[in-house]
């Protein structure tokens, strides 16, 4: 599973710049072992960054090695994640759903990022040009199933008008 991306260095012993769209080293640490693109790694230290986790892994000691792994994708194996209450979910898990609505089967999209807000994380869904924000609650996101690659919503009345052609 993909936590982020190697977004560059931090200082000079090797630490690795890690892009996520929510910082969460307790997650890096809890996996214990991780890919840093065709490498596997076991993890040192996880700690949070500014939209970044910055990653400490046994193997890159400087950082020339961590700017050498700029651009590349840093993932886990499922398996190794720890598990969360029903209904939860890690952001990786959700990126990349394909979005329908709950009562038609129309498709709206795809999830390409998540905005984190005080009030609740708001799921960005695109199609083509088109950007739908909705909000991440438990009344607009009826089912969400991993294995199908889909989550079924029911948007607020007249927020899809507000995104109309």
């Amino acid at each position: 599973m993909r936590l982020g991306t190697v977004v560059g260095a931090h200082g000079l012993r090797g630490t690795l710049k890690v892009g996520t769209p929510e910082p969460q080293p307790e997650v890096f640490e809890a996996v214990g072992e991780v890919m840093v693109g065709p490498s596997r790694h076991r993890v040192l230290r996880a700690r949070e960054g500014r939209r970044s986790v910055l990653l400490d892994v046994e193997g890159i000691g400087s950082r020339k090695e961590a700017e050498a792994r700029r651009g590349q994708e840093v993932t886990a194996d499922p398996e190794r994640f720890p598990p969360l209450p029903p209904g939860e979910y890690y952001h990786f898990q959700l990126l990349g759903l394909v979005v329908e609505l709950a009562d038609t089967g129309e498709v709206l999209g795809e999830l390409t990022d998540i905005l984190v807000t005080p009030a609740h994380d708001v799921y960005v869904v695109r199609r083509g040009s088109r950007e739908i924000l909705l909000p991440a609650r438990e009344e607009v996101v009826l089912e969400v199933d991993l294995a199908a690659g889909r989550m079924k919503v029911q948007p607020p009345p007249g927020l899809l008008d507000i995104y109309a052609d």
